[in-house]
């Protein structure tokens, strides 16, 4: 990409310009898409650790294992903040009804 003068625009060049500002870009960039992104990787992981506390005899270390969870305490609280319950109850739960 070049300027009007015709000189080629490098990354320092491009900050310079009022409507690239880096801190601009990225203040949009996060909280235009990351947010909505971040949302959609945490809605898949509940709805999947979901389908399998209902679906499978696995244990719940067993399925965030599965799922490449590595912060199974963070993990924990996420689905209890979504769905009011711990993993291990919501599989009991659910089990207890199927019987």
């Amino acid at each position: 990409m070049t300027t009007i003068t015709g000189n080629p625009r490098t990354h320092p060049d491009s900050s310079a310009s009022p409507c690239l500002n880096k801190s601009h870009l990225t203040e949009y960039v996060g909280n235009t898409f990351i947010p909505d992104f971040r949302m959609t990787i945490h809605d898949f992981f509940i709805q999947k650790a979901e389908h399998m506390l209902r679906n499978t005899t696995k244990s719940v270390a067993a399925i965030l294992d599965t799922l490449g969870y590595e912060n199974p305490e963070a993990f924990i609280r996420a689905f209890k903040k979504e769905l009011h319950t711990t993993p291990a109850k919501y599989q009991r739960l659910y089990r207890d009804t199927l019987s």
